[in-house]
Parts: structure tokens; sequence; C-alpha cells
């Protein structure tokens, strides 16, 4: 599980926004807020660029896996 190496599972990132019900739209100008979306984005992209490498890992292992496999 990637829990320990990015944080939240992506059932747990759904969680989350499900209890985002009051859109941006519903409230005035907030700095606090907007540096909260902001770090929330952050986090995110930190996590997208780690998955992608992992997956660049995982597509290499599997390519040298098949490569060794016997055919008969």
């Amino acid at each position: 599980m990637l829990r320990g190496e990015l944080g939240l599972t992506a059932d747990e990132i759904r969680t989350l926004f499900r209890g985002e019900v009051t859109s941006p739209d519903d409230y005035e100008y907030c700095e606090e807020m907007l540096a909260i979306y902001e770090q929330k984005l952050s986090r995110v992209n930190e996590q997208i660029e780690a998955l992608q490498e992992w997956k660049k890992t995982l597509e290499r292992q599997i390519s040298i896996t098949r490569g060794k496999k016997v055919t008969s």
C-alpha cells in the first residue's frame, strides 16, 4: 500500500471530498481558504508525481519480468 509513502489512499481522498459540500461560489473571498486550497493542490501534485514514478517503476518491472518468461 502506498499510504505510508504518499499519505491518504484514493478511497480516503474520495471520502474527504464528499465532505466538501460548499462550493467556493457560496462564500466570500477568504485568504485562509485560498491558502488551504493551494496547499491541498500542491500536495495532490506531489502525490501524482510520486504515483507516476511508481507507475514507471512497475511498468519497467513488468516488462523485465515478461522478458524473462521462458516460452516452450
